[in-house]
């Protein structure tokens, strides 16, 4: 005997309340970081509704809300707009912006998912944030603080802890940034005699 439509769960349906059961006992903030890790394992970017778009199923007429997913209208356009949005507090934290900003956010002809120091040099100067004295260095402590992962002869990629700081961690509330700590202990040149 076959089972008839009714009978069988649309495994959509099936998706939607396993999510939610998951969900459902966690935080907003914690639901957000989540979908967002979720998304980008998936390779899923956000662009179709917003979080008020409500979602139907075949099943059961009821709504569900997506928790505070972004939209696109309040993406950052260039790499400019992104730090002045996110506020890195140093050059580490935005190496894992500029990897953030070529896998997700940038103009489809510059995305890529591997960067290198030379794109580095580049998206600094275009977020006028000061260039760091190696930028090979500063890859290499960006890979050991775990924002980005090695790709192969120069190459480097965005992990989940990376776009997680990205994404979720940054601005961080109530500390300085990078470019106000260089100016207040900037040294003065001495004068040649």
């Amino acid at each position: 005997m076959a089972k008839s439509k009714e009978m069988v769960a649309d495994p959509e349906v099936s998706a939607i309340h396993a999510i939610l059961a998951a969900l459902d006992p966690l935080s907003p903030e914690a639901r957000e970081r989540v979908i967002g890790f979720v998304f980008h394992r998936l390779g899923v970017s956000w662009s179709g509704a917003t979080p008020s778009t409500a979602v139907r199923s075949r099943a059961e007429p009821t709504t569900v809300s997506l928790p505070s997913i972004r939209t696109a209208e309040q993406r950052p356009s260039d790499i400019r707009s992104l730090r002045e949005q996110k506020r890195p507090r140093s050059a580490i934290e935005m190496v894992a912006l500029v990897a953030y900003y070529l896998e997700n956010l940038a103009p489809l002809g510059e995305r890529k998912s591997e960067f290198s120091g030379s794109d580095l040099i580049r998206y600094f100067k275009q977020a006028a944030f000061p260039l760091p004295k190696s930028s090979l260095m500063t890859l290499v402590h960006t890979r050991n603080a775990g924002y980005i992962d090695g790709a192969g002869r120069g190459l480097y990629k965005i992990n989940p802890v990376g776009h997680n700081l990205v994404a979720h961690a940054l601005p961080r509330e109530g500390q300085p940034s990078i470019l106000a700590v260089e100016n207040r202990g900037a040294r003065k040149p001495r004068a040649r005699r």
